[in-house]
């Protein structure tokens, strides 16, 4: 048991510091817009997260890909929201 907690810590860890999308991003708006545009990308980020962890942890993801005209309502909303970024 100790032998995969450990393997597991050490994998967590790596993961953790490597550089990943959201690093980058983070990076990226704290040398071009600061910290304090830095700090609230974090933030962000974390809220995104936790949305979406209790979302799954009360099931309304399962909910949502069983209902197909929902999930699909969300996706054309979501590439509306991209499409609002891209041009705006």
């Amino acid at each position: 048991m100790l032998e995969i907690l450990s393997s597991f810590l050490i994998t967590t860890a790596i993961l953790a510091i490597s550089p990943g999308p959201d690093n980058i991003f983070v990076l990226t708006q704290s040398i071009v817009n600061g910290k304090k545009y830095g700090l609230a990308t974090v933030f962000g980020l974390m809220a995104g997260c936790i949305i979406h962890t209790t979302l799954v942890a009360f099931g309304i993801s399962e909910l949502i890909k069983q209902q197909p005209n929902l999930f699909f309502s969300i996706k054309l909303l979501g590439a509306g929201y991209l499409l609002y970024l891209a041009y705006y």
